[in-house]
């Protein structure tokens, strides 16, 4: 795997050597050159939770939500392109109403395809009110050779009763086609601030401007994660001690304002325990603020995503 990591950048400057090269040349030179977007709203309904407003424009498309138990929702974000193009904007701006309990995702992975120049971007804006609920778990991400992808997620929760579920997963490239990090960047921004719920109160000789800003909901940067890996441009070792250390995909994992008590801690450390013999590793621990946060690495996103969602399920059935 190092050997190819060492020699990406001279393997991937040619885009034609074959038909299928060639294709995905001109996939990759393909943009919507403007921003594509998707705005979603989500409000509680005499106990369920409904779509109260959306908004998309191409290539995206939102499905009609999928009814679950106890008020939840799944709404699923769909793109009918083959995949991020360089040149590629996306914004995504996400609602979640009081008392609403939602799932979004999306419907396959995401394939970041090779860029001869430029790069993708995508921002991510998502406000959870009080007494809500957000499983936020789009599907792995798999960079091509030769991408540059760059994303921010920024995300409020407004007071100690909006809660959130965070899953994603990176993968080395394409696997199958011999890739293993030869992207060149991978950015991801995550930050989460929590509010109080409360207005602060504005003083009488304050600007209009300044009392604008005064009276927004009180909140603090409590989680940040800023990951950069740009294995081609800089060399970095990404299969080394640190880093993915011989595995091929990286899960994150976080539970915000979600109570997990030691004896619960326990019960997902044993998980993840029972996980090994699937060829995974992992651990799990607490923010400053009390939360839990998991990684872990394995080699296969599949394998993952299941060990995800047996968490999850657990750490719900105890909410």
């Amino acid at each position: 795997m190092s050997d190819r990591m060492d020699s990406c950048v001279e393997k991937y400057e040619g885009y034609a050597e074959n038909p299928a090269e060639k294709y995905e040349q001109e996939l990759q030179e393909s943009s919507f050159g403007r921003t594509s977007q998707v705005f979603i709203r989500t409000e509680a309904l005499k106990g369920s939770t409904e779509l109260a407003d959306v908004y998309f424009t191409a290539p995206f498309k939102v499905m009609r939500p999928f009814a679950g138990e106890n008020g939840w929702k799944q709404i699923m974000i769909m793109s009918v392109s083959a995949g991020t193009m360089a040149g590629d904007r996306q914004r995504y701006r996400l609602e979640i109403g009081s008392g609403s309990r939602v799932e979004i995702t999306s419907q396959a992975y995401e394939k970041i395809h090779r860029m001869k120049e430029g790069f993708a971007e995508r921002e991510t804006e998502i406000t959870v009110e009080q007494d809500a609920i957000l499983y936020y778990r789009p599907q792995p991400v798999i960079p091509f050779a030769g991408s540059d992808f760059r994303s921010r997620t920024v995300i409020h929760l407004r007071g100690k009763d909006a809660r959130l579920i965070m899953s994603d997963i990176l993968c080395s490239g394409r696997a199958a086609m011999g890739e293993h990090f030869a992207y060149r960047y991978y950015g991801n921004l995550v930050e989460i601030y929590k509010g109080t719920g409360e207005n602060q109160k504005a003083d009488e000789g304050e600007s209009e401007d300044k009392k604008t800003l005064t009276e927004k909901k009180r909140e603090y940067l409590y989680y940040r994660d800023n990951t950069k890996y740009s294995p081609c441009e800089n060399k970095m070792d990404m299969t080394g001690f640190g880093m993915y250390e011989g595995y091929g995909y990286l899960l994150n994992l976080l539970f915000s304002n979600i109570p997990v008590d030691k004896e619960e801690m326990e019960k997902i450390r044993s998980i993840i325990e029972k996980a090994e013999s699937e060829q995974i590793t992992g651990g799990c621990s607490r923010t400053w603020d009390g939360d839990l946060v998991l990684r872990a690495l394995g080699m296969s996103a599949e394998k993952l995503e299941n060990l995800s969602e047996r968490i999850v399920k657990e750490v719900m059935e105890n909410m």
